[in-house]
C-alpha cells in the first residue's frame, strides 16, 4: 500500500474521471512531475527489508517460536538481516534464489517508476495486480496509457502509468 499516493485521491481523483479512466480498485495516485527519483541507498533499503521478510518466513515456519540462530536483531529486537552463513542445504539455495527474484523484481518496478518522475504521467496504484487482474482487468486500450506492472511485495497491488500530455492533446 502506498500511503504518499492514498492521501492524494481526493486532490487528483478528477484527473480519473475527466478522461474516463475507470479503476475498479484505486488505492492511490500521484503526479510524477513533482516526484523524486529513489535513490540506489532507497532501492537496496527496500530490496533488503523484502529479502529479510522473505527469509524471516521461510525460517520460521517450521517453528513454534519466532527465532533462528541466523537471524540479526536490531536493539529493539527486530530482525534486521539473516545470517545466510547459518543456514544450511536445501533451504540456504531456496532463499537465495528467491532474494535474487526479490532483488531483480523491485529493480524492475523502480526502474520503471524513476523512468517517469518528472514528466506528465499521472501514477495509479492499484489493487489490480497478478491474480486481480482477471476479475479487475486494466484498459490497456485507453489513449492515455503507459504501462503497468504488478508490485514486487504484494502482487495483488499494480502500479498503472498515464501519460497526460495526451489528455491535452484530446481536448
Amino acid at each position: 500500500m502506498d500511503l504518499g499516493a492514498y492521501q492524494n485521491i481526493d486532490s487528483l481523483g478528477s484527473i480519473l474521471k475527466d478522461n474516463g479512466i475507470v479503476i475498479s480498485r484505486l488505492r492511490g495516485l500521484r503526479l510524477m512531475s513533482k516526484e523524486e527519483k529513489v535513490s540506489n541507498e532507497e532501492l537496496n533499503e527496500e530490496i533488503k527489508a523484502a529479502q529479510v521478510t522473505y527469509a524471516y518466513g521461510v525460517l520460521t515456519k517450521d517453528f513454534n517460536y519466532n527465532t533462528h540462530p541466523a537471524f540479526i536483531y536490531d536493539d529493539e529486537g527486530n530482525v534486521v538481516d539473516i545470517d545466510l552463513n547459518k543456514v544450511h542445504g536445501k533451504t540456504k539455495k531456496d532463499i537465495r534464489f528467491e532474494w535474487k527474484k526479490i532483488e531483480k523484481a523491485y529493480k524492475v518496478v523502480y526502474n520503471m517508476y524513476n523512468s517517469y518522475v518528472g514528466k506528465n504521467v499521472l501514477y495509479v496504484h492499484a489493487r489490480q495486480g497478478g491474480g486481480n487482474r482477471r476479475f479487475y482487468p486494466i484498459d490497456t486500450a485507453h489513449p492515455m496509457y503507459l504501462a503497468d506492472i504488478d508490485d514486487p511485495f504484494d502482487d495483488t497491488y499494480c502500479d498503472i502509468y498515464y501519460d497526460l500530455d495526451k489528455a491535452k492533446e484530446a481536448k
